[in-house]
């Protein structure tokens, strides 16, 4: 507890200073002590986001989602997904870099059960290939992010996400494996 307790004392005083790489071996070594700690894990991912460690940020998250972290944690590490990797909107400049384009994303399908008056958009984080096709969805997660989940949103939203085309993205001028949020709008329209 003792080390634990450090080594996120630590962490902070980057955190405060929005050092998010210097923040980050600090992080590292709070999950390695307690790797149950949703808390470490969250801010893990937070500064990994916040870092531009993209690949990182997204393995972190994916552990985080299957530990079942409170709503504030994964408000934040959602937050800090869509400020660093985009909203689904709009995505930060990066020198060098362009991003995945979705060209068409076919409207998802309401899972049996599911009321279909309900209007929500469910934002996913997609790793597209230099070919443009889909390698991997995680859920861009906010307060609500269980309901999402339990209610079938997600799972309809990274299907409608998979059948979905996409133009690759590039790094220095070569397509590349990339990362892009993707809004999945639900709508009885």
């Amino acid at each position: 507890k003792a080390a634990f307790d450090a080594t996120m004392a630590v962490a902070n005083v980057f955190v405060s200073r929005r050092d998010w790489s210097a923040a980050v071996p600090f992080h590292e070594k709070a999950v390695d002590t307690d790797p149950a700690s949703t808390k470490a894990r969250a801010l893990l991912t937070e500064c990994c986001a916040r870092a531009g460690l993209q690949n990182d940020a997204v393995r972190n998250l994916e552990k985080l989602m299957n530990m079942d972290p409170t709503p504030d944690e994964a408000e934040s590490a959602g937050e800090a997904i869509k400020a660093t990797m985009g909203d689904g909107k709009s995505a930060p400049a990066v020198t060098g870099v362009e991003p995945p384009a979705a060209l068409r994303i076919p409207a998802p399908k309401y899972r049996k059960g599911q009321d279909p008056t309900v209007q929500t958009e469910v934002l996913v984080l997609t790793q597209v290939r230099q070919d443009g096709a889909v390698v991997n969805t995680v859920l861009v997660p906010n307060r609500i992010w269980k309901d999402i989940r339990t209610s079938g949103y997600e799972a309809a939203a990274f299907d409608a996400v998979r059948r979905g085309k996409f133009a690759p993205g590039t790094k220095d001028n070569q397509p590349a494996e990339l990362w892009v949020v993707v809004p999945v709008k639900f709508s009885n329209r």
